[in-house]
């Protein structure tokens, strides 16, 4: 994905050594075709490499997001994974995570939809789209299946470039407002419901 070679071990001693240091750590997993099957597996690793050997200073979050424009226009179309595809391998990632105590974040800017996570309600956030700038915004759209959706203004939409390549695919409108729970997070705050 980064094309970066040899990269993988220096990256996981990194973040290691900074746990180890004290520094708060958040991680960053662009979800897509080469490794969405693997987004569980991805869960359970930071859990046993990146939780458990440091309780005093665990890795805080973990976002699950988009790809996003790639060096080529064609690998990057190929990258889109359709919704309903990756669902349950991100549902059961949220769920190893939050399990552990590891904060997800999975929707926003740059994440999925809120519908993708009816499942994980521990990990749905809402966000109205005159609550990001306009350039953050500028890059979702609603589908038709978005019309009747009651939750569609606290929702950003769908990225724009998802909508270009699989349309509304894997959009499942809310027909009533989720429940959603009050989270705790490893530092103790707490986030609350919308």
């Amino acid at each position: 994905m980064t094309r970066a070679p040899r990269t993988f071990k220096p990256t996981i001693e990194g973040i290691e050594a900074c746990l180890a240091a004290g520094v708060q750590v958040r991680l960053n997993c662009v979800v897509e075709q080469q490794n969405f099957r693997h987004v569980p597996e991805h869960a359970r690793t930071i859990v046993e490499r990146f939780v458990k050997p440091f309780p005093s200073n665990p890795v805080r979050e973990v976002t699950y997001t988009f790809p996003s424009a790639y060096w080529s226009p064609e690998e990057w179309k190929r990258a889109l994974v359709p919704l309903d595809e990756l669902r349950p391998f991100v549902l059961e990632a949220v769920h190893a995570l939050t399990a552990a105590g590891v904060d997800v974040q999975a929707t926003g800017t740059c994440g999925f939809p809120p519908c993708l996570l009816v499942e994980a309600p521990e990990a749905m956030r809402f966000l109205a789209p005159e609550s990001v700038s306009t350039l953050d915004g500028s890059g979702r759209r609603y589908g038709g299946a978005c019309e009747p959706c009651v939750m569609k203004a606290r929702c950003l939409g769908i990225r724009h470039e998802y909508l270009q390549v699989h349309g509304d695919r894997g959009v499942r409108p809310f027909d009533k407002e989720p429940a959603v729970k009050t989270v705790e997070r490893l530092d103790g705050s707490r986030l609350e419901p919308m």
